[in-house]
């Protein structure tokens, strides 16, 4: 469903961006919009990242165009240069800004999954792996994204290929601190993944930022929950010297009455294991 989500948000902003449930965001203190609308709208942040010719000189080529096309779409380039079935594009992360030709595009996509088994014309092996198996229907979404760019020259040229590295880390061993925007966990299983994401998320925490990371939960529901209750949680989970920092211009009589406010729920019955998997 992730086309369809994207397509029926299109009109709610100006600027969409799409994350797989695969991969730790490790940067959310970003500016998405600074990031994507000027950082990676140049030719230098656009083009030559694929290694693919039959489609390097394509993509990316409308970034800072005399003739006035905009940048609609952003990805990823991959980490299989080589191949030639298909395009190394990587649709993990993607951002679309919002008109007509995203609208076009996602109805492109859309459209390529009509047929079943469309898959494997990328996917010649598909047979082999057993239904149910993480990667039974790969590429998924990606290969109709593939099809349509390479059909649509036009879009193409409108779509900036960022260099491996910088939206996420497409292969998870590639992540460093301070690099990727998000680290990708493909193929993994779930217990690593959450294994992973603990790492991730204790990291966050650490230093007095419990709170401010749980209150940033994109879960909706969660986040909203959270919201109310994060220094409550924090403060079981960890020491509350860690939890509610005092800032020296702060009086202190806020300071403890956000110490009290810490304490009021009952986390007893919570597992912090995964808030103290440094």
């Amino acid at each position: 469903q992730k086309v369809k989500l994207l397509a029926e948000r299109l009109a709610d902003v100006d600027l969409v961006i799409w994350v797989d449930a695969d991969i730790a965001w490790t940067t959310p203190e970003a500016d998405l919009g600074a990031l994507f609308l000027r950082q990676l709208s140049t030719r230098a942040a656009c083009v030559g990242h694929m290694g693919q010719p039959r489609w390097e000189s394509i993509a990316g080529n409308a970034a800072e165009s005399a003739s006035g096309g905009e940048i609609f779409l952003w990805a990823s380039a991959d980490v299989r240069p080589k191949q030639q079935r298909n395009m190394n594009l990587n649709s993990a992360v993607i951002a679309l800004r919002s008109g007509a030709e995203a609208r076009r595009f996602l109805a492109a996509v859309w459209a390529e999954g009509e047929d079943l088994y469309g898959f494997t014309k990328y996917n010649p092996s598909w047979q082999k792996q057993l239904v149910g198996h993480h990667y039974w229907g790969w590429p998924f979404e990606q290969g109709g994204v593939w099809t349509v760019l390479e059909r649509d020259s036009a879009l193409l040229e409108r779509t900036c290929v960022v260099e491996v590295g910088i939206l996420h880390s497409v292969e998870y061993h590639r992540w460093r601190l301070n690099g990727p925007l998000g680290a990708h966990m493909p193929g993994m299983s779930s217990a690593d993944r959450r294994k992973a994401a603990c790492r991730h998320l204790s990291a966050s925490v650490r230093f007095g930022h419990c709170a401010e990371t749980l209150r940033q939960c994109p879960d909706l529901f969660t986040g909203r929950l959270l919201a109310a209750h994060a220094q409550g949680l924090c403060a079981h989970c960890l020491a509350p010297a860690e939890v509610v920092g005092q800032d020296p211009s702060e009086p202190s009589g806020e300071v403890a009455s956000r110490r009290q406010d810490a304490n009021v729920s009952d986390w007893s019955l919570f597992d912090c294991s995964c808030l103290q998997a440094a």
